[in-house]
């Protein structure tokens, strides 16, 4: 079988300087090659810097690299294959055709069934945001939903004198209140712009629906959101003025650098383990990964310091682009060290559950260090603030590039639409109750089961209350409270209720099951279907029935112990209407039902043989 490796290397080597102005930057290609893994492990170690890479089956080499790395390669012998040459310049040709693929056949991603939000649109900057795109977006959002999303404020300005833009997203987004904050920020590298497309269209969702969907109403009521959207502004400006169609590829910000070459990679500026070798950062300032003078010597990465130590952020998601994989601290080490490691898998497997992106520190899903990052020095820096639980999601594939087509954008945004909400479930008190346990009801005094589940990362108290929508039901028990649960621990329980006397066969019993944070509530209406007393014992130890698959969807299968005897078999619906009879003859064991056409609902299995009755519960959802 083939495997694929995506890869990421960040190395110290010379790219070459950028000269001041627009001058022409280094070009790029994407090449592939054949190369064995240790030949290619002894290049990355001996002057190839390339960040972005696919390896599949240890030999096909894939990559968006630049001119100074073919020249390695040949110079070492190396058969060098161009896929694009001059990336930047054909781009556009490049992701046209792509698109053309796309509409054709959409790619093997698994996408969430969310519809596009109606305010959201592509950007003029193949079809992401030019940087004045984003300004005015921030302010439509706040024009548009003035009681869920702040005035854009600046958290500081960059090297250019850029403001670097932040905005709140709350239930009272206008005042600083005492719940759980989360930071999110895209653009630390200024040529991967699906980390910011992306995060305006999980804006967009979470503003459009928060009216209708109680999940994100809940979020919102019970968190505070700060976003900042773009972390290295001159950057991605500087590609706007270089490639105003897209596919620039500066990567850091644009100061100068004494000797004529620009830019410091703000991604490796952060002050936890900064600089700690030349492999993780670089000294050298031509180099990708230049990591300046030193620890915040960047006026982007020290106002989001500033901002972090003036709040109590939870968790962070900073966004990037590519590779489909969710990074977790720590970054500057191959064995992860991290203290909290069985939390961060925990969390990270639950955030990529539908997106299937690989979780993992840098070394162990993409196999490179990094040092200085924002994520190690968002969990490791305990001192000047507190610990936050932050991740790298790394967005799209090797295929999409930093620039992926305008027909991805949407598919791209989607696959991180669960990841982003998990994440806002994860950070707050947020808690469900959820029914299990038989659906019919056969005595006037019984229990509704449900099980609770925490989702939070932080510790909390809940309150689960069971409210009745009906008549039938004459009383129902006090609420239960649920404390000291870990995160995505659930606990089974169950509230008392009382069915009024002579309640007909068949009655619904709606009830209303509530979980209280303390900040927020959350209401399921859940339904059980009574059934009376007056039917029959259920049956024998001498009758053994099993049906199966129970939920059912076509057809149900009724397996019965052999006898002499011929068994009766009736799907009954609750209110006594067969459905379905069947009969299993003498010395034989089982029977199929057909269930096609039948509506979802609660049935019972009736099988009878001889003076021998048993009755089963099944459910088609």
């Amino acid at each position: 079988m083939k495997q694929y490796y995506v890869v990421w290397i960040m190395c110290w080597t010379l790219l070459g300087s950028i000269p001041a102005g627009l001058a022409q930057p280094m070009q790029y290609h994407r090449i592939s090659l054949k190369i064995s893994p240790e030949r290619l492990e002894h290049l990355l170690n001996n002057g190839l810097a390339v960040d972005h890479f696919s390896y599949e089956n240890k030999a096909n080499f894939t990559a968006d690299i630049s001119e100074a790395d073919v020249q390695l390669f040949r110079r070492n012998g190396i058969n060098v294959t161009y896929l694009v040459r001059n990336l930047e310049k054909n781009y556009r040709k490049y992701n046209e055709q792509l698109d053309r693929e796309v509409a054709l056949n959409r790619r093997n991603t698994r996408e969430a069934a969310v519809s596009t939000p109606a305010n959201f649109s592509l950007g003029s900057f193949g079809g992401h945001y030019t940087f004045a795109e984003l300004v005015t977006i921030l302010d439509r959002m706040r024009a548009l939903y003035p009681t869920l999303i702040s005035t854009k404020t600046s958290i500081g300005t960059s090297t250019d004198g850029r403001p670097l833009y932040m905005v709140r997203i709350s239930d009272n987004p206008d005042v600083d209140e005492n719940e759980p904050e989360v930071l999110l920020n895209a653009l630390h590298h200024a040529r991967e712009p699906m980390s910011l497309s992306q995060l305006v269209f999980f804006m967009w969702h979470m503003l459009e629906n928060y009216s209708t969907d109680k999940e994100i109403r809940t979020l919102l009521n019970s968190s505070e959101l700060y976003i900042v959207p773009c972390v290295n502004p001159d950057g991605y400006v500087y590609n706007q003025t270089t490639n105003p169609g897209g596919g620039g590829l500066w990567r850091k910000n644009r100061k100068a650098i004494s000797g004529g070459s620009f830019g410091v990679d703000l991604n490796r500026t952060y002050a936890y383990n900064f600089g700690v070798d030349i492999s993780g950062s670089s000294p050298t300032p031509t180099s990708e990964t230049y990591r300046g003078t030193g620890a915040f010597s960047e006026v982007e990465t020290a106002a989001l310091r500033d901002l972090a130590v003036r709040h109590q952020f939870v968790t962070t998601f900073s966004y990037h682009a590519y590779g489909n994989v969710c990074i977790y601290p720590f970054e500057s080490t191959a064995a992860n060290t991290n203290p909290e490691l069985s939390t961060f898998q925990k969390a990270a497997a639950y955030l990529t559950a539908e997106n299937g992106f690989r979780t993992g520190n840098p070394y162990q899903t993409i196999g490179y260090t990094a040092n200085g990052s924002t994520l190690d020095w968002s969990y490791g820096e305990q001192v000047a603030k507190g610990k936050i639980y932050g991740f790298t999601p790394e967005i799209g594939t090797s295929a999409d590039g930093f620039w992926p087509a305008s027909s991805r954008i949407v598919p791209l945004s989607n696959t991180m639409i669960d990841m982003n909400r998990k994440l806002l479930r994860i950070s707050t008190y947020y808690g469900r109750a959820s029914v299990r346990g038989p659906v019919l009801v056969n005595k006037q005094m019984d229990v509704l089961r449900y099980r609770f589940q925490n989702f939070g990362i932080i510790p909390a108290r809940f309150t689960v209350t069971a409210t009745s929508l009906s008549r039938a039901i004459i009383a129902v028990g006090p609420a239960k409270t649920h404390t000291g649960l870990a995160l995505l621990e659930s606990v089974p329980d169950s509230i008392a209720f009382t069915v009024a006397a002579n309640t007909p066969t068949g009655t619904q019993l709606p009830f209303e099951l509530a979980v209280d944070n303390g900040l927020s509530v959350i209401r399921d209406t859940v339904t059980l279907t009574f059934i009376t007393d007056a039917i029959p014992p259920l049956g024998t130890a001498d009758l053994q029935v099993l049906a199966f698959p129970n939920p059912f969807e076509e057809t149900i299968r009724v397996n019965v112990n052999e006898s002499e005897q011929e068994t009766s078999v009736r799907l009954i619906g609750v209110t006594g209407q067969i459905y379905r009879q069947i009969t299993i003859p003498a010395t034989e064991t089982d029977r199929t039902i057909p269930a096609i056409g039948l509506p979802s609902g609660a049935y019972l299995i009736e099988v009878i043989r001889e003076n021998q009755r048993k009755v089963i519960q099944v459910r088609k959802p």
